[in-house]
Order: structure tokens, then C-alpha cells, then sequence
């Protein structure tokens, strides 16, 4: 399939009928479905079951600013697509994974006053060569990150994902300000794909879980070495060294208003 033709497509905010929630939370004055198919991770924290200090919920509150456009790469329920629509301008969300459709569609649904443009179906390729992408669910959950089932890798669900939009054309096409990166397995490649595009398609921020569960050690540690080089600072580690944020540390990103 030709990814480019994406960077043709109008934004469309795809619904598909939801199943019957477990339970909805308030967080934050967002409504959330909470289901016993996500990561345990986010359900403790949406129960305020576990401190949101450390976390990427808290890192958007942090870095996003009112007038930023933020991209969310697989934004699975889309919480954190729907957190950063409380604070910033402009939120464009992709999940490729069918079987997080009826969750993130209850979630966006349910709070119809955040604006996120939801791109159901949709992976996001770290270069131009990639068409499809094969995703592993571990205990075939709705979440593809949750870990706390401790189902190996290899013993999960595949998916395959035919419609893969390229990274590049996407930061030209949304120029966002911040990016957050939540995709088991690609979340190293991409990062660094990111940080090899031209100067004034940088985003200020990069929101990123880099697990070693998926990715190795090394290539977490190797994409840390590689955002330095390029300029980034590593502002903040969290969930224990699970995720990051990098940002800019040199003028000419898009985020400090420069081009």
C-alpha cells in the first residue's frame, strides 16, 4: 500500500460501536471507561490507585502548553490523547490495533467538549518503506502494553496493520509540538526516526515508553544516546526508567515558535 496516500486523506474521527463499559472514572474532569482488558498500569492510576507523579499523565500536564498540536502515537484507550485535549490547542491520536476500537471510540464518545482526532486503524511508520506491521497483543488484551499480565511476547495475539501512515509526511503534514509515543515494540525506532528529521520539523517534546520488555536494553539505551546527539535533553525518566521525556535543547524547533 502507498503511505503516502494518507497525507492526502481529510482528518476523520472514526466511530465504531463500543461494548458495554466495566465502570467509568472521573480523571482530571474526563470520563474514562474502565475496563478489566486494560493495562493495570493505567487503571491504577485512573482509579487513583497508584500516584500520578511519576507518570506520562503528569508529563503532559507538565509540558503541554495551550497552544501546542499534539500527536499521539498508539493511543490505545486514548486517556492521554484525551488528558492533552484539556491543555492543548490541537490533538491528532493514531491506534492501529482493532482491538482497542471500542474503548478508545467509549472514551472519546463520552467526552464529546475535547477535541481529539481519532484515526482509528492507523499505525505510524518510522520511514517511508514500511507498508504493514504485525502487532503483538500479549494475553490477547485490548492493551497492547499490558504487562502486568506477564504474557511473553511470543505467546500473544498478532494483528497485522495494512494501513501505515510514514512519520515524516505526518510531522509535516501536523507539525506538532509535542509527540507522545506509545507504542509497544516501535516506540525506539520511531523516537529516533524523529529525531532525525529536519531541524524545523522537530517537536519541542517527546513523550516516549521505551520498554525494555520489547526493545531490548541496548536499543533503549541506544535511543537516549541518539536524542542527546541530536540535540535533545533528557528532561524527565518515569514508571521506573520506562518511559522518558526528551526536550529540545536547541532553537529552531517548532516548539519554541521557530522554523
Amino acid at each position: 500500500m502507498d503511505t503516502n496516500i494518507f497525507l492526502h486523506m481529510p482528518i476523520q474521527h472514526l466511530r465504531f460501536a463500543p461494548a458495554p463499559p466495566t465502570m467509568y472514572v472521573d480523571f482530571d474532569g474526563i470520563k474514562l471507561v474502565i475496563s478489566d482488558d486494560m493495562d493495570q498500569h493505567t487503571v491504577r492510576i485512573l482509579e487513583g490507585r497508584s500516584d500520578v507523579a511519576q507518570t506520562e499523565f503528569q508529563a503532559i500536564r507538565d509540558f503541554v502548553r495551550t497552544d501546542d498540536t499534539v500527536m499521539d502515537i498508539g493511543a490505545g484507550s486514548m486517556a492521554c490523547a484525551l488528558l492533552a485535549a484539556r491543555h492543548a490547542r490541537r490533538v491528532v491520536a493514531f491506534e492501529p490495533s482493532p482491538k482497542m476500537y471500542a474503548l478508545a471510540s467509549a472514551n472519546l464518545d463520552a467526552n464529546p467538549s475535547l477535541n481529539v482526532e481519532a484515526h482509528l486503524g492507523w499505525g505510524v511508520a518510522p520511514d517511508y518503506t514500511l507498508t504493514a506491521a504485525e502487532l503483538r497483543l500479549p494475553a490477547e488484551t485490548l492493551d497492547e502494553a499490558a504487562f502486568d499480565h506477564a504474557c511473553p511476547v511470543d505467546e500473544g495475539a498478532r494483528v497485522m496493520i495494512h494501513s501505515m501512515a510514514p512519520l515524516m509526511g505526518l510531522l509535516q503534514r501536523e507539525r506538532p509540538n509535542v509527540v507522545v509515543i506509545e507504542a509497544p515494540g516501535m516506540a525506539s525506532a520511531l523516537t529516533r526516526a524523529i529525531a532525525s528529521c529536519p531541524a524545523n520539523l522537530l517537536p519541542r517534546i517527546i513523550i516516549t515508553r521505551l520498554r525494555a520488555q520489547w526493545e531490548s536494553y541496548d536499543s533503549v539505551h541506544q535511543t537516549i544516546s541518539t536524542m542527546r546527539l541530536m540535540g535533545y535533553q533528557l528532561s524527565r525518566s518515569y514508571l521506573g526508567c520506562d518511559g522518558f521525556v526528551f526536550q529540545a535543547a536547541m532553537p529552531g524547533r517548532i516548539g519554541d515558535g521557530l522554523s
